[in-house]
């Protein structure tokens, strides 16, 4: 009967398997964040695999041991540990270790992607090799075993064992379609763009905010592209009222723009996902008096505006 060995004395393949696991998943979401392969592995590496290996610590035989402190009697009771039933305690002991994995780096100010990865990492590799040795100390025939056999014939669940089935097949349906929407997964609607006015330097203080007439004054326009697709945007820039702009004009971000009434200027750009745009937006307003630049940015059906209001002094 032709059989696949996935555990047996000497063969640490699951172990081998959650360390390969746990490694592609880090190095996927450096390079390929929004892989769908990504997100299955990601969902293993963090509500499976530390479970796992930390359960194979504790229990690394097949047989379930429940302390006879529990019991009247002196003996040791022994339980047979099925393999749907050690799915269930991997789960559970996932969650709970990460949960106190990421409620400690939050206490410490540390809960960020690199901290909860080499957590993971650590956690994974070094509970692997604590489970190899704890079962290699073992007699083979009361270490792990899972092997499964590819028999035609028909093998009946027990009541809890179908529970624990159905619950399997739920938690793959819901990677699964994670997976699948999972680097879209929010409403078109709830995404957006960031539009950002700066100094030069990159500080706020550093915005012109008084400048003499026909002078020169620069600012950094930063817009960063959230919307998760390629999306084209159109910038205009232009003085008082945009509703009431009779002519347009391309803008030279390599030359001072001389800002008047009646007048925008206006730019196109295309922006991949996550990108970030920055330009250095040079102008200059001949008369003086109190002005507000806006700065109007469209994407899709949305706008974003945003205002500096500057003095231009004689």
């Amino acid at each position: 009967m032709p059989s696949i060995t996935i555990v047996a004395p000497g063969k640490p393949y699951d172990l081998l398997i959650a360390c390969f696991v746990v490694v592609a998943t880090c190095v996927l979401s450096a390079v390929a964040p929004s892989n769908p392969i990504n997100w299955v592995l990601a969902i293993l590496s963090i509500y499976f695999f530390p479970g796992y290996v930390i359960t194979s610590i504790v229990f690394p035989g097949n047989d379930l041991p429940i302390s006879r402190a529990f019991f009247a009697s002196s003996k040791e009771i022994k339980i047979q540990m099925s393999f749907l039933e050690r799915l269930v305690i991997s789960v559970i002991t996932s969650l709970i270790v990460l949960s106190i994995i990421g409620t400690v780096l939050a206490m410490s100010s540390l809960l960020d992607w690199q901290s909860v990865t080499t957590e993971i990492l650590l956690l994974t590799f070094v509970c692997s090799a604590i489970a190899y040795r704890v079962r290699s100390r073992m007699s083979p025939e009361k270490q792990m075993s899972i092997v499964i056999r590819l028999s035609p014939s028909y093998t009946k669940f027990t009541k809890w064992e179908k529970v624990i089935l159905g619950f399997i097949i739920l938690a793959f349906a819901i990677a699964l379609t994670v997976a699948v929407i999972g680097p879209n997964y929010a409403p078109y609607k709830d995404r957006d763009a960031i539009m950002e006015l700066k100094g030069v330097g990159g500080d706020l203080n550093t915005l012109p905010r008084s400048v003499k007439a026909g002078n020169e004054a620069a600012l950094m326009i930063a817009v960063t592209n959230k919307m998760n697709v390629e999306l084209s945007y159109n910038l205009t820039i232009g003085i008082d009222n945009l509703s009431s702009v009779s002519a347009y004009d391309r803008i030279d971000w390599n030359n001072t723009t001389s800002l008047q009434s009646g007048i925008a200027f206006y730019d196109e750009f295309v922006l991949s996902a996550d990108q970030c745009e920055e330009k250095t937006f040079i102008f200059s307003i001949n008369s003086p008096g109190e002005y507000k630049i806006i700065f109007r940015l469209m994407y899709g059906e949305k706008v974003q505006e945003l205002w500096l209001w500057v003095t231009v002094m004689e």
